[in-house]
């Protein structure tokens, strides 16, 4: 799979998107799984809430 994403390509977005099309659901869902499960261990749901993810700045 990596070897068909060399560069060049014309910008990030085409890389992303070729990426994203080689990614199954069921992928998808293992890695939302991870995350959930990571979030969970830390107790840190009680941040993700509305409030908190809106107020939220990179």
């Amino acid at each position: 799979m990596l070897d068909e994403l060399k560069l060049p390509y014309d910008n990030e977005y085409e890389l992303a998107e070729k990426l994203f099309k080689k990614i199954k659901m069921s992928e998808i869902k293992e890695i939302l799984d991870e995350i959930i499960k990571f979030r969970d261990e830390r107790d840190w749901e009680q941040f993700h809430n509305p409030k908190d993810l809106a107020s939220y700045q990179y």
